[in-house]
């Protein structure tokens, strides 16, 4: 049995719902926790249990951001890249504020292009996308996610993706000229 205790000291005092794990190898363990106050530090550690004892990993801490304050962001990688098109992708947890989200993109890190203006409000992370098109075909391209509200503006980091080659046989033209 494995589960985690947290709270605002090393006495911990709030503990996640056990999970079965079985086997002789080491894996991944996560639990969601929620109801956590803004800007305040936590401790946590793990704890598993079984027919020999109990284990106590160390104690590590984090800190929940503030009740607002400046956006939070990363850019995904983009997704159906075609020849001329894709489609760019982020998260944005707008921190309590509203917040304007645009892309920037473009063959180098200077850019050069950005999609419309979306607007998003809340204290929760979401999934942001913008489709692009008229791209040039067999192209690397640059993008990031950026993110403003009065508390500042954050920049995601620098992604590429390279759009296909033009698929199909060439295109031929019939000119006809009569004397």
């Amino acid at each position: 049995m494995v589960y985690f205790q947290y709270g605002f000291t090393t006495s911990y005092g709030s503990t996640t719902p056990m999970q079965t794990q079985n086997g002789n190898t080491l894996r991944p363990v996560s639990a969601n926790i929620t109801g956590l106050l803004a800007n305040r530090t936590y401790h946590f550690r793990i704890v598993a249990h079984n027919n020999g004892g109990t284990s106590f990993g160390a104690d590590r801490t984090f800190t929940t951001l503030t009740a607002t304050g400046p956006p939070v962001v990363a850019t995904n990688p983009a997704i159906l890249v075609a020849s001329f098109s894709a489609t760019l992708n982020a998260s944005l947890n707008p921190h309590g504020l509203t917040t304007t989200v645009q892309f920037q993109y473009g063959t180098t890190t200077n850019y050069g292009s950005t999609t419309p203006l979306q607007t998003q409000t809340g204290n929760r992370y979401r999934n942001i996308s913008a489709n692009i098109s008229g791209l040039m075909a067999n192209t690397t391209f640059h993008f990031r996610i950026v993110a403003t509200t009065t508390a500042g503006t954050r920049f995601g980091g620098d992604r590429t993706f390279t759009t296909l080659a033009p698929t199909g046989p060439p295109v031929s033209c019939l000119v006809l000229f009569t004397g």
